[in-house]
């Protein structure tokens, strides 16, 4: 509960700064919905803020942006604040999905038993307002991947440019020449929190033979500081960063609370679509273009709600049935493990004292420095095994300054016991990810209500090879925390040892790392591919190069649920690069021509 007490006094001290600040935003939101736009978005997160902020950037257009949540002003001060975006789960503004039962993976973890929890933004931003705020493209080897597959166009050559777009790299070092750009509307820093553990996690990847990289730039593959969306200690979100700026057009109306339930299609034209608002519903009309920008679980919802989804299950819930797609199919997402141990390194770690000194409290208020500016995640390493035949890496490994406790109140207190810390002492986390999944999941409808959520089963581990990744993704842990670099500041790779759940295997066996994997794996949120993007042909895609729905007009889908195959990476710029792009088709534009010129100088 430490970060909880914690939000709640820097709350009482930080809200008449934040109401000052946004209350002069509640006027934008729109409270006059018209009959017809051009363009109508359903969902403002991460995709569906850039899409209409680049839209609108056309006068002669109209576009309605919809978002079933709320404006972002409740409760901005933990929006905001990097490192208080753990207390936003389970808040109103989170869609809170949970996974169907599933006893072959974890989630034992934590408090929802055996089920998989998902937190996911349900306000103007998205999750772009929810998550930890880490900036990774990928691999270049992923984008490729995906061009060799039948998505033309989408080659890592084709995508840097609208990465460069979207990106103000706030940092004076590294190569911004070629690999990062300045003056876009995405604020890019160098995490700053906790330097000397920074150094050593970097240090520790050198000994084990890894280089230290810009992640970003040239090379994924090895140790670098974590790059993130943050702007002079504030979250970097789609809302602040895309949105916000421009809810003053004239051609932009952006409707909150207003819960999309189906897109309208007359002849397998996507017409506009139907809402909820205040509870009642309403209807919009589009001239040119429904886009769906809701989600790998929204999107294919309200797709098979209209009527555009696999063919026997939609006539299993009596839905007639427009065009036979795999929707919801290819459910991927990557699985991490939290790696805690011990540091003798007070000073360079988040601790309950520290979250409750009232100095910290007013540093970050007055000069938006200090512990609480810090996202808490310092540190990334991409890892390519020696068994992974592609060329992209098979495990990142997120290093954080913190290690959880059970007092916290979501862990599962009878599970954890001897593992865990009972309460907060100075620490960090390793936690490695399962990078590309073998294992394929599913969303499907449990009914036709559109306010009842969807049925998500995500048959993790149904690959073998997946357990295998997380297993040697453990042993890279311990190999870490083992370098010289780790041990001088008191770490122990042996944390696991008293696992009483995994007592009836011997200690670091094969048997032993599996049920670990098996007791501790949780879902990263980052779900991705229900509408696989593909070649036309493909009967396992949904959507074509373009993102238009296959075998409709008027219809595109916009977000991370197009991506063919996971990355090699959080989602969010991913998602973001690909919201830019889909901006520049809708137009009919090339913007990134001058950027796609200045990287080829610098070849």
């Amino acid at each position: 509960m430490d970060l909880l007490k914690s939000a709640f006094l820097f709350g009482l001290l930080a809200y008449p700064f934040y109401y000052l600040k946004f209350s002069k935003d509640l006027h934008k939101v729109t409270k006059t919905i018209n009959g017809t736009y051009d363009y109508i978005i359903i969902g403002a997160g991460s995709a569906g803020a850039v899409l209409a902020s680049r839209l609108s950037e056309d006068p002669e257009v109209t576009v309605l942006l919809l978002e079933a949540g709320g404006d972002g002003t409740e409760n901005a001060e933990w929006h905001d604040t990097p490192l208080l975006a753990p207390k936003l789960t389970e808040s109103a503004s989170d869609w809170q999905y949970e996974s169907a039962l599933h006893h072959k993976s974890g989630a034992y973890i934590n408090m929802n038993k055996d089920k998989h929890y998902y937190t996911s933004g349900k306000v103007l931003g998205g999750s772009s307002m929810y998550n930890y705020m880490q900036y990774v493209r990928g691999s270049r080897y992923d984008y490729d991947e995906w061009a060799e597959n039948g998505c033309s166009g989408w080659s890592y050559d084709d995508v840097l440019p609208y990465f460069l777009k979207s990106e103000d790299y706030l940092s004076k070092e590294d190569d911004t020449e070629k690999y990062h750009h300045k003056g876009g509307p995405l604020g890019v820093s160098k995490e700053t929190g906790f330097p000397e553990l920074s150094k050593r996690f970097i240090e520790a990847g050198k000994g084990l033979g890894h280089k230290e990289v810009d992640y970003n730039a040239e090379e994924q593959l090895g140790f670098g500081v974590s790059q993130v969306n943050t702007r002079n200690g504030v979250r970097a979100s789609t809302l602040s960063e895309f949105l916000r700026p421009v809810m003053h057009r004239n051609n932009l109306d952006v409707a909150v609370n207003a819960h999309v339930t189906r897109v309208n299609i007359v002849k397998k034209e996507a017409t506009g679509v139907t809402f909820i608002k205040n509870g009642v519903k309403k209807a919009a009309n589009a001239r040119k273009e429904v886009v769906l920008s809701a989600g790998s679980f929204g999107s294919p919802q309200i797709l098979m709600l209209s009527g555009v989804g696999p063919k026997e299950h939609l006539h299993s819930l009596k839905i007639p049935v427009i065009i036979d797609l795999p929707v919801g199919e290819n459910l991927q997402n990557h699985l991490a493990l939290i790696y805690p141990t011990d540091i003798n390194m007070t000073s360079e770690s988040i601790t309950k004292s520290r979250l409750q000194d009232s100095r910290e409290y007013l540093q970050y208020l007055l000069f938006n420095s200090g512990v609480f500016s810090s996202t808490g995640y310092i540190g990334e390493a991409f890892v390519r095994s020696e068994s992974q035949k592609e060329k992209y890496p098979d495990i990142q490994l997120h290093f954080a300054a913190f290690q959880p406790n059970l007092e916290d109140g979501v862990l599962n207190s009878t599970l954890l016991k001897g593992v865990y810390r009972k309460s907060s002492v100075p620490g960090i986390s390793l936690i490695p990810l399962l990078l590309h999944p073998k294992s394929r999941g599913k969303v499907t409808l449990k009914s036709t209500d559109p306010f009842d959520y969807p049925f998500i089963d995500p048959n993790y581990f149904e690959e073998r090879e997946d357990i295998e990744t997380l297993k040697r993704g453990i042993k890279l842990v311990e190999a870490l925390l083992e370098t010289k670099a780790m041990k001088q500041i008191g770490t122990d790779s042996d944390r696991f040892k008293n696992a009483e759940f995994c007592a009836n295997h011997e200690y670091r066996s094969e048997e032993f790392y599996e049920c670990l994997v098996n007791y501790l794996s949780q879902a990263a949120y980052h779900q991705s591919s229900t509408c696989k993007m593909g070649h036309l042909d493909d009967k396992n895609t949904v959507v074509d190069q373009t993102l238009k729905v296959k075998g409709m007009t008027g219809l595109r889908v916009v977000d991370a649920s197009v991506m063919p195959n996971a990355i090699s990476g959080n989602n969010n710029a991913p998602v973001i690069m690909i919201a830019e792009k889909a901006a520049d088709m809708i137009r009919g534009l090339d913007s990134v021509k001058e950027i796609r010129k200045r990287i080829a100088d610098k070849k």
